[in-house]
Parts: structure tokens; C-alpha cells; sequence
């Protein structure tokens, strides 16, 4: 309680200490309730995402596609994943041309769980490798 103690103001103190707990020798663990196994996965978080955005109305076209570049350029599309409870920080790229030709993928991780803006552009700079 020292700690909570330190962080909160005492009246919440007070109010967590009479949270009951249970007394149970079961592990918590994590579940992603979007897939049938548990496991979290980036498509199924895109799919959530995009069914909220679209009930929410904040998407005005519901197929969005992705967009070819202009003619003789590369397009570049990065994403970042992050993992606070291993402490991981992964990355993934892909280029295409304007055909929509795949040139180069690319993932890699890092022992370490970065800020959300760290993670993008980390992701940048591995695409621009």
C-alpha cells in the first residue's frame, strides 16, 4: 500500500484498500476478445477498428483500399505493434510500385517497449533502409 500511497491522494488510498481480493492461485492473463482464440492479431484489430469507425460514421467510405502511388513512384507502408507485458517493440514495412507490385517487406522487433511516436518512426527508418 506504500506505493499506492505515493501515487494517489489518501482518499482513494482508503478506497482501494477496501476493494476485496480474491484469494485464488489462478494467473492473469490477457485475452483479445476479437478472435476466436484469444490471441491478439493486427487483422482483427483492424477489423474492429474499422467496424467502430464505420458505426460511428467517421468513415464515409466503408471499402477504403489501399492507393496505388503515382505513375514510376514507391509507396512505402509502415506500422508499429507494441507489447508492454514482454517489453517489445515490433515493426513492419512494405513497398510497392505504382502497379501495386510488391518490392520489399520487411519486419523486425527490439527488446524494448517504445512511445507509440517512437515506434512510427522507428518503423519510417526501417523502411527507408
Amino acid at each position: 500500500m506504500e506505493m499506492v500511497s505515493q501515487i494517489f491522494y489518501q482518499e482513494d488510498v482508503n478506497a482501494i484498500a477496501r476493494i476485496p481480493l480474491l484469494n485464488t492461485s489462478h494467473e492473469d492473463m490477457r485475452i483479445w476478445e476479437y478472435t476466436p482464440n484469444g490471441v491478439y492479431a493486427v487483422r482483427s484489430a483492424y477489423k474492429t477498428i474499422m467496424k467502430e469507425a464505420i458505426v460511428n460514421g467517421n468513415v464515409k467510405n466503408k471499402h477504403m483500399q489501399w492507393q496505388k502511388p503515382a505513375v514510376g513512384f514507391w509507396k512505402c507502408n509502415i506500422d508499429g505493434s507494441f507489447f508492454d507485458y514482454q517489453n517489445k517493440t515490433g515493426v513492419g514495412m512494405i513497398i510497392r510500385d505504382d502497379q501495386g507490385h510488391l518490392m520489399v517487406a520487411r519486419t523486425t522487433w527490439r527488446e524494448q517497449c517504445m512511445q507509440v511516436y517512437e515506434g512510427e518512426a522507428w518503423s519510417l527508418l526501417v523502411g527507408l533502409k
